[in-house]
């Protein structure tokens, strides 16, 4: 695995252009995502202009919390030049960081344009796993979120550039470690769920109990998948930060059940509202 799809060469005193798996398969995942909901959504009587708008805003939300969670991590890494934590080019992302970005952004849009939330969120909730699924592969390619070294027949190596041979040449004084492809693990998991989420889906009772789902199944596989993960430090009682927030997941999933399922004539699959 390579990080660099190909370059671009020298042009008119401009260049070479590296073009990234990382940055390619975000962009895959996003329109695939986008186009999902929006087709889901159209199907059920919603407006497809003011749903791809939701997706732009959705896309713009997600990176900035994802950057900032990133940045919050790894402060270090920045401590000498700040600046460089606007070049989103030069770092990464947090998964958890982008939907604690989006949730605040997309609630703003949905109420300014009377769109029903929990069915939003229902919409939403495939469109996560498996743009997230596709979003992995980019990690993998790109050589970062990787696994910790094993004898494992599934174990890969990283090619040298990459996040992974980097790290383990500084903690290990040899890149060429032998570590879990974690990020295909998730991809994997997260492609499963998204077929989980569109059967269920059909039988679904209240609107919101897909979301709250996702938030179910998603936090159980991260937290388990945590475990195989190398460089995330624990933050406290032996879990790391991304497993905490797993836990919160987790918990919120019962809570709102709870909450929606108490309130499902509210929030009954009824009617085809169409938005503004």
């Amino acid at each position: 695995m390579h990080p660099i799809l190909f370059k671009i060469p020298e042009m008119l005193g401009v260049g070479p252009i590296e073009i990234r798996w990382y940055g390619v398969m975000v962009a895959v995942a996003f329109i695939v995502s986008l186009h999902l909901g929006v087709w889901r959504g159209k199907k059920r009587g919603l407006n497809p202009d003011v749903l791809f708008d939701l997706g732009i805003w959705l896309l713009v939300g997600a990176l900035v919390g994802a950057r900032v969670m990133y940045v919050a991590a790894e402060w270090r890494q920045y401590a000498e030049a700040p600046w460089e934590a606007l070049f989103f080019f030069k770092g990464g992302l947090v998964f958890y960081g982008g939907v604690l970005g989006a949730v605040p952004v997309g609630l703003w849009f949905v109420r300014k344009k009377g769109l029903p939330t929990w069915l939003v969120a229902d919409l939403a909730a495939p469109s996560l796993a498996v743009g997230h699924a596709l979003g992995r592969i980019g990690c993998f390619l790109n050589g970062c979120c990787f696994g910790k070294p094993t004898q494992s027949p599934f174990g890969v190596v990283f090619a040298p550039g990459s996040a992974a041979w980097e790290y383990f040449s500084a903690t290990m004084g040899r890149g060429d470690v032998r570590v879990h492809p974690v990020q295909l693990y998730e991809a994997v998991g997260e492609f499963f769920l998204f077929l989980v989420l569109l059967a269920w889906d059909r039988k679904k009772r209240f609107h919101g109990q897909i979301f709250s789902l996702w938030l179910l199944l998603y936090g159980g596989l991260r937290l388990g998948l945590e475990e195989l993960r190398e460089g995330n430090p624990e933050l406290l009682l032996g879990l790391t930060g991304s497993q905490w927030i797993s836990v919160a997941a987790i918990s919120a999933s019962f809570l709102l059940l709870f909450f929606l399922r108490r309130n499902r004539s509210e929030t009954e699959p009824s009617g085809r509202p169409s938005g503004k």
